[in-house]
């Protein structure tokens, strides 16, 4: 469910076999009927769906291409040796969680804008879809916006998602030794759990858990999301079971003792080493200390706190000045920078008509001719260096169908006043140029000479 300006709006994810994934609108479908159909290839539908409630649809879900593009015409090459299909797929944020960094611990703010660090956490936060297939891999993909459309491009996890051999042979000598059931064979008989769970709060972070054949969390590491290994004692590889972990639940408030509040956790039901059938029930307050808001330095009873800005912390330094800054407001200079990318659609249209563009191909054509003209008379070639004059043309022709022009990466370096005792928020800032590249910063008094 999606709520920007105005009501809230629900849409449905459908990923079919043949690799198509489809979004519906469920405001504009025709529940009576209970069904949702198949579009026709005419641009029409039949059934409940109309042609309105489909807002998105592409082609190769769990086939692992590259970019899932929206209304992507050209199918995916399907494998020959073998065939594949999405088992379940997942839509989530991955990214701080806007309620676990707000100040106050009994504010409901449902929108990132209404906390403190609101406006800081929306780049560090990226709309991610996990697709798991029936062989074990596990694909994800990162949602970027391509103008108006959107586009869900595949990022490298560096895992592999398959079950081992070790693990498929113990499992035929558990079936053999009537341990455990042979699984059925009807195709009909393929229920099974979720395996794709989304979480909130859990240190700070929002993001999904997958209980696959190795387990893994998915969170935001500066906007990007990040693969994290699930670490749990005494887990079974193989335990007669598909996957390790086979139940999970997050939201569980735990009684925290140190600052007298709760603290969201999760749980997890895993299968354990030895006797087949034996599981272990496991309540854990966090994901690492790492991604906790609050810290404790080992060995040195030094409390941190870490605070969220959305840029690069490029230097810091304490202003010691009486009249602007205490130890009751502690005030600090601090020199950021931020990636940003900047849009290059002027190149993708000249600002000239086809007539003006027409007139101008002329005026050179008939320039040319005359070049030619006083070469043939002259007795010389136009092709010398001498006579040939180097032009450059200040306008070109772009092809929209074969793409527009990329976004470029730049880096902007800013100046921020930021106030400790409000919850590092930024009093004051001043942009440097484009071409201005903060290296160094020194907060020093001037003296009138």
């Amino acid at each position: 469910s999606i709520d920007r300006a105005g009501p809230s709006t629900t849409f449905l994810a459908i990923c079919r076999q043949s690799g198509s994934l489809e979004i519906y609108d469920l405001s504009k479908v025709d529940g009576t009927r209970g069904i949702i159909s198949v579009p026709s290839t005419n641009g029409g539908s039949e059934g409940p769906v109309s042609g309105s409630s489909l807002v998105w649809r592409s082609s190769g879900c769990g086939l692992g291409t590259s970019v899932l593009t929206q209304n992507g015409s050209k199918a995916p090459r399907i494998p020959r040796m073998h065939s594949t299909r999405a088992a379940e797929i997942r839509f989530f944020f991955a990214g701080p969680s806007t309620s676990a960094w707000s100040s106050d611990s009994d504010t409901t703010a449902s929108t990132a804008a209404e906390l403190p660090l609101g406006g800081a956490l929306a780049p560090l936060r990226a709309l991610c879809l996990l697709v798991e297939t029936d062989l074990g891999d596990v694909h994800l993909y990162t949602a970027s916006e391509r103008g108006a459309a959107i586009d869900f491009a595949r990022t490298p996890t560096g895992m592999v998602g398959r079950p081992s051999k070790i693990q498929a042979n113990h499992t035929v000598k558990l079936q053999r030794r009537k341990i455990i059931a042979v699984p059925s064979s009807d195709p009909l008989n393929t229920y099974r759990h979720n395996r794709l769970n989304r979480f909130a709060a859990i240190s700070g972070q929002s993001g999904l858990f997958a209980g696959t054949t190795r387990p893994f969390w998915v969170v935001s590491e500066r906007g990007a999301p990040a693969v994290v290994q699930h670490r749990a004692r005494h887990v079974a590889p193989a335990g007669g079971k598909d996957v390790p972990v086979a139940g999970f639940c997050c939201d569980i408030a735990l009684p925290d003792t140190s600052s007298g509040g709760d603290n969201d956790g999760f749980l997890t039901l895993h299968e354990r080493i030895g006797q087949v059938g034996s599981q272990r029930l496991t309540v854990f307050d966090g994901l690492s200390d790492i991604f906790a808001p609050l810290g404790l330095f080992p060995g040195g009873g030094l409390c941190i706190q870490k605070v969220p800005l959305g840029v690069t912390v490029r230097g810091i330094q304490f202003i010691d000045d009486v009249t602007i800054s205490s130890a009751t407001r502690p005030l600090y200079a601090v020199l950021i920078s931020r990636e940003i990318e900047a849009d290059q659609g002027l190149l993708d249209n000249d600002g000239l008509s086809p007539e003006e563009r027409q007139k101008i191909k002329d005026e050179k054509e008939a320039e040319k001719i005359r070049r030619q003209v006083e070469a043939d008379l002259g007795g010389f070639e136009v092709e010398q260096e001498w006579v040939e004059e180097i032009e450059h043309d200040d306008y070109f022709k772009v092809d929209a169908s074969l793409g527009k022009a990329p976004s470029l990466p730049k880096r902007l370096f800013e100046l921020w006043l930021v106030d400790a005792a409000s919850g590092w928020s930024v009093i004051d800032s001043h942009q440097l140029s484009e071409v201005e590249h903060g290296t160094s910063m020194e907060v020093m008094t001037l003296s009138e000479v």
